[in-house]
């Protein structure tokens, strides 16, 4: 057991890192190529921008804020050919409660006309309202190219038609057309991924900072109020003294320990100091204790071999799987396995659960797990049925591709 001075440069250790970490994530939502952002549309017609980050600056030359206090000027830059189309496809797509995509045009002061590519994930709201959030991107110079092409292609075509000789080459053209839209389409498809963990890096701190937020107030600020009430009642000398501070002193060792727990779920010091194996197998018989099953790790890892950003993520998805076991599997015996190799690095989280069917795999929250280990160009995999034992593996490559 480590002595209390220990603990306390532990956890200042924590806040450290947790500062650390938040000043990263908004690092990275400024650093992302995309427009992120927020609308909302409410039953009554009335419209919001409740977020949007940085990068509307360069795509349409207005601030976050003038953005989000005056959402009708951002549809006034549409151009007035697109902004019917624009508008229909948004109610449209919250009529029929299915994602929104569209391109369109806007114009610019500085930049004149230019060509913009949205999409957005949509939610509807408990008073009936729809949020959309997605991202946009400029594509003039995809557009413009597009229209080169098409303007070649049928130049192409013309010269074929008058001369059989040319048919070669126009087939030749034509595959490294097709090449062209391949590689557009593989473009399109990193940016959509990027964009939704953008997303979900700007949802997760919500969610975090309310679930803090509610911890803090139902746990820790009762603790201090009723410690507060204490005080009053030892100034005014109403019961005695010794049994008075004597509760005063068990409601600030439980706020203690409230901070405490706080703080080892949001940065666990065993993870820093100890590694990764270490911070797996001290939740894990956590949870065993807590709800009563059989916990095992095996294998291990040298914490020297694994980046920082990789040691995080595993420890993340560890805790996320094992409580995803805890809700749903029913589980009375779980292992955890970690390997290593020269190249990757693995994670197998194994449960003697109800199982469940391959259909029903996302509807587990497993969705946003998968969408970080392919980010990182990892594998992950699932194997299951009803009645059967679960075994969900992940492996990340120690070095990016």
């Amino acid at each position: 057991m480590k002595a209390k001075g220990t603990r306390g440069r532990l956890h200042r250790q924590s806040a450290g890192d947790l500062c650390a970490s938040c000043e990263h994530s908004v690092n990275l939502s400024r650093e992302i190529p995309l427009l992120i952002y927020q609308y909302q549309l409410l039953p009554d017609g009335s419209h919001s921008i409740p977020y949007v980050n940085e990068r509307i600056i360069d795509l349409l030359e207005v601030t976050p804020e003038e953005a989000m206090s005056d959402p009708a000027a951002i549809f006034d830059l549409v151009h007035p050919q697109d902004r019917n189309f624009l508008v229909a496809s948004i109610r449209e797509s919250a009529r029929s409660l299915t994602p929104w995509l569209g391109e369109f045009r806007v114009v610019l002061p500085e930049q004149q006309t230019r060509w913009l590519e949205a999409e957005a994930a949509l939610q509807q709201l408990e008073n009936g309202g729809v949020l959309w959030s997605g991202y946009a991107r400029d594509v003039t110079e995809r557009k413009a190219l597009e229209q080169e092409l098409w303007n070649a292609q049928e130049e192409l075509a013309q010269l074929v038609e008058r001369n059989d000789e040319l048919t070669n080459l126009y087939k030749e053209v034509q595959k490294e057309v097709l090449e062209r839209i391949k590689l557009e389409q593989k473009l399109k498809d990193s940016y959509e991924l990027l964009s939704l963990l953008a997303i979900d890096l700007v949802l997760s701190e919500e969610r975090e900072r309310r679930r803090i937020a509610i911890e803090l107030h139902d746990d820790v600020v009762q603790y201090l109020a009723l410690g507060k009430l204490r005080l009053d009642m030892l100034s005014q000398d109403i019961v005695q003294t010794p049994d008075l501070l004597e509760a005063l002193t068990e409601l600030i060792v439980s706020a203690m320990q409230q901070i405490r727990r706080i703080c080892n779920d949001l940065s666990p010091p065993l993870l820093y100091d100890l590694g990764l194996a270490q911070a797996v197998e001290s939740f894990g018989e956590q949870l065993a204790k807590e709800h009563r099953f059989r916990f095992i790790l095996e294998g291990s890892i040298e914490n020297s071999t694994l980046p920082d950003h990789l040691r995080t993520v595993l420890y993340q998805t560890a805790r996320e799987l094992l409580i995803n076991v805890v809700k749903h599997a029913k589980a009375s015996n779980v292992i955890v396995l970690l390997q290593s190799t020269a190249e990757l690095v693995q994670l197998t989280v194994i449960d003697n659960g109800v199982g469940f069917p391959p259909s029903r795999i996302k509807g587990f929250g497993l969705s946003h797990v998968q969408q970080r280990i392919e980010f990182l160009k990892g594998k992950f995999s699932i194997i299951s049925l009803p009645g059967r034992k679960t075994l969900v593996t992940v492996a990340v490559p120690l070095q990016p591709r």
